[in-house]
């Protein structure tokens, strides 16, 4: 099995910095067993001098893969392996090296008597925030809910405090960014209704604000009309970013990725920025579509440099977006993190073993994301 390749340069920045190298076509490890860590979807983030990796364990099962037949989303075949998943967390000093800390983050999950059990629903999308008090996860119940679980250490375990939040519809995303302000801003899917009850799943995209707790919101933005899933929402000079992609169902070609922008704050309004990821056509579910990476997949991922669609590397990572994440690096700078999900990527073609995509945003002097290519190493300042 391939190990992620780690390089550390000592002596950069005054002997603080430490220059780490992670690879994008070999999947983390749990440094205690060797092991494959099964965390597909979710979210990074750092607390103290840790990093965090949030994840879904899904069943060890063949990767399902959405046909480009015309078809709007999954089978309900390929949906079914959502069940019986659980929630998980990895942790790390430098991205590199991992320690799987539990599979079982949220225990409640499995319960019977929980409103939407693990063994007949499907969680996924775990995403953390936290305030000085707790940290707040955030998860998606397919087709049902959005919820959200507070502990008062990263790992967990969390306690779910909404089944369901209040004055928020239904979506399959959200992505936090702690504003320069001080506040806590969600970007959602799903649209900007609040008070309907349950909730309904709309259109569109809404910036919210959370409430201090931050298991509620307090506040939202109107609506921004997108298409699609994932992306992020980050702030970068004053300027903040939303991204989104038309959105896929285990895509092994991956998804694009458009960008807006506002100059007026995170409830915009946003502008039409350019598409970051240049898929070979705008019809997502066409024949040998590709947006990126070594190709769609299968063989296509199991060596670096190996390209099924001529010129697909060019094109972006080939995988869909997961969130922009802030990497405190040295000098004060901060990385801003794209993660995405490289559906079929698992070694053994298990969708369990399926990993993250990342790589660090570039910015052209004016401020605006530049183009996407595929990258088979990531390297991080970290301080």
């Amino acid at each position: 099995m391939q190990l992620p390749t780690l390089l550390l340069l000592l002596g950069l920045h005054g002997g603080r910095a430490k220059q780490f190298t992670v690879s994008n076509v070999a999947p983390r490890l749990d440094a205690a067993t060797g092991k494959i860590l099964e965390l597909g979807d979710g979210s990074i983030a750092k607390f103290g001098d840790t990093f965090y990796l949030y994840g879904v364990q899904y069943v060890c099962t063949p990767s399902p893969r959405t046909t480009p037949a015309g078809l709007p989303s999954c089978p309900v075949k390929d949906r079914r392996i959502w069940a019986n998943m659980s929630l998980g967390v990895a942790s790390s000093s430098d991205m590199v090296n991992w320690q799987l800390e539990s599979y079982d983050i949220v225990p409640e999950m499995h319960d019977a008597d929980t409103r939407w059990p693990a063994t007949k629903y499907a969680w996924f999308m775990p995403t953390i925030t936290r305030n000085a008090t707790h940290y707040a996860l955030w998860y998606y119940i397919d087709m049902y809910a959005r919820g959200v679980a507070v502990s008062e250490s990263p790992t967990g375990p969390f306690k779910i405090v909404h089944d369901s939040v209040p004055n928020l519809q239904l979506g399959s995303d959200f992505f936090f960014w702690t504003g320069s302000d001080g506040r806590t801003y969600m970007k959602h899917n799903g649209g900007c209704g609040q008070g309907i009850k349950p909730p309904h799943k709309g259109s569109g995209v809404c910036v919210a604000r959370l409430a201090p707790n931050m298991t509620d919101i307090d506040a939202t933005s109107p609506l921004l009309d997108a298409p699609g899933e994932g992306g992020g929402i980050f702030e970068r000079d004053g300027r903040w970013y939303i991204m989104q992609g038309h959105g896929c169902c285990f895509c092994w070609a991956g998804d694009d990725a458009q960008l807006w922008e506002s100059t007026n704050g995170p409830f915009g309004p946003y502008t039409t920025q350019n598409d970051i990821i240049h898929c070979n056509s705008t019809n997502h579910y066409a024949a040998n579509l590709t947006c990126g990476g070594p190709g769609p997949g299968g063989p296509c991922y199991s060596a670096a440099g190996s390209q099924c669609v001529p010129g697909a590397r060019q094109r972006g990572p080939g995988a869909q977006q997961f969130g922009v994440f802030p990497i405190p690096e040295a000098g004060n700078k901060t990385a801003f993190l794209f993660v995405g999900i490289r559906y079929g990527s698992a070694p053994d073609g298990n969708k369990c073993h399926e990993f993250q995509y990342w790589d660090t945003l570039k910015f052209d002097g004016e401020g605006h994301v530049l183009p996407m290519t595929f990258q088979d190493t990531v390297k991080l300042d970290l301080a």
